[in-house]
């Protein structure tokens, strides 16, 4: 079956959510089942599948803020595997860890600079009284 990864699958994605990037919401939505993505798994039902080259390409470039274009996925081609932790749980545990610990890094980053901006325009105020 192929899957489309639409534009509205891209704008509505998450960063690092297994079960918010656009590859697992255009999965879910076309295979009417929960589908989770994740760099080298994807998951729906309990069939645990490899991600394809070009899957793993599009995970990483949209976690990583990079452009992303439409793209179609053949669910047939892709590599049944069983899940363990050798194959998916060492690996996808540090790169989960790694986009989480950068997200927090910007998330903490944004948040001090509103709270100067805030600080700032408040002095600024106060003495233009």
């Amino acid at each position: 079956m192929k899957v489309k990864v639409t534009q509205e699958d891209i704008r509505r994605g998450s960063e690092g959510m297994v079960g918010g990037c656009p590859i697992s919401q255009a999965m879910t939505r076309q295979l009417d089942q929960l589908t989770l993505v994740d760099y080298d798994v994807v998951a729906w039902g309990n069939q645990h599948y490899l991600s394809s080259p070009e899957m793993r390409k599009f995970v990483q470039d949209f976690d990583a803020g990079l452009p992303v274009e439409p793209f179609e996925i053949e669910t047939d081609n892709l590599e049944k595997t069983v899940l363990t932790i050798e194959r998916a749980g060492v690996r996808g545990s540090i790169a989960l860890i790694r986009r989480r610990a950068q997200r927090l890094y910007w998330t903490m980053l944004v948040s001090l600079g509103l709270s100067v901006l805030v600080f700032l325009i408040v002095a600024l105020v106060s003495s233009n009284l």
